[in-house]
């Protein structure tokens, strides 16, 4: 998309983007999105600017309001003012991975993206565009679809990334490894031409069009505790020779992914319950499938290991885990990675495969392990049945580390993962929780201001208990 931003801007646009991230919050509500764009808009241009403020004065609580109120007021108002102006702007509104936007699902999500797509069509004949990727989820196409309507024709044009020409995608590809190879080759001061033409173009060929085979080849490749020359003859001598039969675009993604697991864990760990081989799953499951990105401190905290153990594994597999270092170090990966560790067919090796149900379990039962210390009994028992033990001082303070937060507000999601019979450990742990700690969460959760966190969190449980027949 930054590709795409920059081809918009050659074009004589003006951008305002919005790129979402499902694992930081606040770059994955609604509300984000639309204030975002709300601003840069007014950055642009002085009317917008003025509208605005206009919208802002008449009416202090608008941001509280329901969003396709927002829209209107801080979206299609200013764009209006702009187009109205004696400088009208060419504007285009850019928004990334708009599947990992987590209100869409809820009740005013389709509302809030149908009033978007509402704006672009009402500004027709203006200057202004709408640039969005996604994953095809469901309700996503089925805004487009209510709010474009018969017009699709004529205002929209979907792109499908499987269906571009594969020599366009390959050319993209050489241009993306050889601006990284040259870069690589002049800060490791490597003699050039680096690498061999027939080495390069091989691995173009093993890409198959796929971009985060190459993202990942570079990540292994400038790994800068090796040499990039010994990791290149590494991925070249294990890679597997493409196979013309085999229908899965996945093959040369998935021998790369497992080469370099293989690659960390040595030949000392064959065993899938080998120490490091269970640390490595663990250090996935939270970084994978946890429901916000956790800073490389908390995660030592949360799974009970050292951050000199997690940093080994993050830096292990730097080639897939992206380190993000602002405001925290903080590890995430691409997609790509959960699709091969979740599917046996593909992941075969039974020491790295990990299921989404397994990795929610270990999540699961972390953070009721960090609320069994966190959450502490109570000294005296209650006078009357429905009192509400007050928070000690020691809890107070336990409440204050991100860990135990993240524990509070994300447990019952983990646990509708889980699958039956669970783990004789989880179910320990869960049982002490309902019989012990539950009231003494409900009272952390209100004292922390997530009331309404709290009674959903309370109603989700109550459905899965109900299902599982417990």
């Amino acid at each position: 998309m930054r590709s795409a931003s920059d081809a918009v801007r050659d074009g004589g646009s003006r951008v305002v983007s919005f790129f979402i991230s499902r694992k930081l919050s606040d770059r994955r509500q609604a509300s984000e999105i639309l204030h975002t764009l709300g601003a840069g808009i007014a950055r642009l241009h002085p009317d917008a600017q003025a509208t605005i403020l206009d919208a802002l004065k008449s009416d202090d609580r608008l941001t509280q309001l329901a969003l396709c109120t927002q829209v209107e007021k801080l979206l299609l108002n200013p764009l209006r003012a702009v187009c109205g102006s004696n400088s009208p702007l060419k504007i285009c509104l850019l928004i990334d991975a708009l599947d990992e936007c987590e209100d869409l699902d809820e009740l005013g999500g389709p509302d809030f993206l149908g009033a978007i797509l509402q704006t672009i069509i009402n500004l027709n004949n203006c200057h202004v565009k709408l640039v969005v990727s996604s994953r095809p989820e469901l309700a996503i196409r089925n805004c487009f679809t209510s709010a474009v309507g018969e017009v699709a024709d004529c205002l929209t044009k979907e792109i499908k990334l499987h269906e571009i020409d594969i020599d366009t995608v390959q050319m993209d590809i050489q241009k993306f490894l050889s601006h990284h190879f040259a870069a690589l080759a002049k800060r490791m001061r490597i003699s050039t031409p680096w690498p061999r033409s027939s080495d390069f173009n091989l691995i173009v060929e093993r890409a198959n069009g796929l971009f985060v085979y190459a993202a990942t080849v570079v990540g292994f490749i400038q790994d800068r505790r090796f040499s990039p020359t010994e990791r290149l003859r590494e991925l070249l001598e294990t890679a597997t020779p493409r196979n013309p039969y085999d229908p899965s675009p996945y093959v040369q993604l998935d021998q790369l992914y497992c080469d370099i697991l293989q690659h960390f864990l040595g030949p000392d760990n064959q065993s899938p319950d080998s120490t490091l081989c269970i640390r490595v799953r663990l250090v996935l499951a939270a970084i994978l499938y946890s429901f916000e990105a956790l800073p490389i401190g908390t995660l030592s905290a949360f799974l009970g290991l050292r951050p000199a153990e997690i940093q080994a594994i993050v830096d292990g597999l730097a080639a897939f885990i992206v380190l993000n270092l602002h405001p925290e170090p903080t590890p995430a990966a691409h997609a790509s990675v959960v699709d091969f560790l979740a599917d046996p067919t593909r992941c075969r090796d039974p020491r790295f495969q990990l299921t989404s149900q397994s990795a929610h379990a270990c999540i699961a039962l972390r953070c009721l392990a960090v609320m069994r210390a966190a959450l502490v009994t109570v000294e005296a028992p209650f006078d009357e049945p429905h009192q509400v033990p007050c928070l000690s001082e020691a809890m107070t303070d336990h409440l204050q580390f991100l860990e135990v937060q993240y524990a509070c507000r994300q447990w019952h999601r983990h646990l509708l993962f889980v699958t039956f019979p669970m783990s004789s450990e989880l179910q320990k742990l869960l049982v002490d929780f309902c019989e012990k700690r539950l009231l003494l969460w409900a009272r952390a959760m209100c004292a922390s201001g997530l009331y309404h966190d709290f009674r959903h969190s309370l109603h989700s449980i109550s459905l899965w208990s109900q299902v599982r027949g417990l």
